[in-house]
């Protein structure tokens, strides 16, 4: 149960939320390709979206990569996963919620569900 917790949460890391802005211009703003770490997805503007990691399982390090939709209301992105290559530990119809604190061409802030801060940098232009 920890463990899927833990990967649930990565999960969460991996789509991000929005915060005290207008929504049209956070999914503007949002769409693209992001990266942190190990951690790397795609926004669409269609509202589909996929994420790519290595995760540790145990002891081992196992890549994971999930395709979803996402969309932003009341200051949040949410996001719900639609296949995972993990679906034990990452279900389908999992949903996820994060908090954008700043947004710019090149990077954006976020606090996940659990209060941890995360700095996301764009991959490439838009």
């Amino acid at each position: 149960m920890k463990k899927t917790l833990q990967i649930a949460l990565l999960f969460a890391g991996l789509f991000l939320g929005c915060g005290q802005m207008e929504s049209q211009n956070a999914n503007n703003d949002l769409v693209g390709t992001w990266t942190e770490g190990n951690k790397t997805f795609t926004l669409n503007p269609d509202g589909t979206g996929s994420s790519h990691a290595t995760i540790k399982i145990g002891a081992f390090d196992t890549p994971v990569s999930i395709e979803g939709s996402w969309m932003i209301a009341d200051g949040y992105l949410y996001t719900t996963v639609k296949s995972s290559t993990l679906p034990k530990q990452i279900p389908v119809g999992f949903k996820d919620r994060d908090k954008i604190v700043s947004i710019d061409q090149e990077t954006f802030h976020s606090i996940d569900n659990q209060g941890k801060k995360h700095t996301y940098h764009r991959r490439g232009l838009r």
